[in-house]
């Protein structure tokens, strides 16, 4: 139903929909078909249909729960989520283009689609947190891509930080790189949450990573439609959009309409900071 008389691919299923469909599929077989989740039980363990099904969902909820899979509102994982500048800055005030950001969180209602322009040390990375944050009673989670493994190590310590205070010295928050594999924490950490399953970190509620990590979720390559549905319901954070060259924007495009086509409402904000030459 979703191909023509040629097999090509329906119009109606270029935004997206079909790749999310499939990816909630392919999510579901491999909890199904993952050993971990479920023990040896079969039907014949138990006197009727009704309390195996129960004993499969059981377990189903306890996996979801251990990989923080579960449905919990990112706003809910933070301990005093009613201060979030005070999380991101210490002791110190929000600058003029953050106020400018926090006005827009008074002022919409809606997720949007957010563009930050400042000079280098203006906090914009801080402005773009305390935004995603402030969504954060709506989405579940949020991902912070950089352009290149060195940043985003650098970004993944920053954002480690903020959840440390924020929710619990012990929470954790993976780098999704090529490189991930070598780092010690990582392997840790997927040996403990993800059963050495790198390619499903991006279903963990914060992570931090480079951003063709996010093009390959639209590029139709091995895994790319589980990558859209650990995305969906997240907030992303694109830093230094400059650096990336016009194929890679053509791509983040085609990122943009799938999410686009996920939100009720499609409009951009945009706050800039014009700098004087000196």
């Amino acid at each position: 139903p979703f191909k023509d008389t040629e097999g090509r691919l329906d119009e109606r299923c270029r935004n997206g929909l079909y790749e999310r469909l499939l990816g909630i599929i392919h999510t579901a077989d491999w909890m199904a078909s993952t050993q971990s989740v479920y023990d040896d039980s079969t039907i014949e363990d138990f006197s009727c249909e009704k309390d195996y099904i129960a004993h499969l969902k059981m377990q189903c909820n306890r996996f979801l729960e251990k990989n923080l899979m579960e449905n919990q509102s990112l706003y809910d994982r933070f301990n005093t989520p009613s201060n979030f500048w005070n999380l991101l800055l210490g002791q110190y005030s929000p600058r003029p283009m953050q106020e400018a950001v926090e006005q827009l969180t008074v002022s919409e209602k809606e997720n949007s689609l957010l563009f930050i322009e400042d000079s280098c040390g203006g906090g914009k990375t801080e402005a773009a947190l305390f935004y995603a944050l402030s969504q954060s009673k709506h989405i579940n989670g949020l991902y912070f891509a950089l352009p290149t493994t060195a940043t985003s190590e650098n970004m993944r310590r920053r954002v480690s930080d903020i959840c440390h205070r924020g929710i619990d010295q012990d929470f954790k928050v993976p780098v999704y790189n090529s490189m991930a594999w070598m780092q010690e924490e990582d392997v840790r950490l997927d040996s403990s949450l993800w059963e050495s399953d790198a390619k499903l970190k991006m279903f963990y509620p914060i992570a931090v990573g480079t951003v063709d990590q996010l093009i390959n979720t639209v590029q139709g390559v091995k895994h790319s439609d589980l990558g859209l549905v650990a995305l969906s319901n997240k907030t992303l954070i694109i830093d230094e959009m400059h650096a990336y060259d016009a194929y890679m924007l053509e791509e983040l495009k085609t990122l943009f309409s799938y999410c686009s086509s996920c939100c009720p409402s499609r409009y951009f904000s945009t706050v800039r900071k014009y700098l004087t030459k000196s």
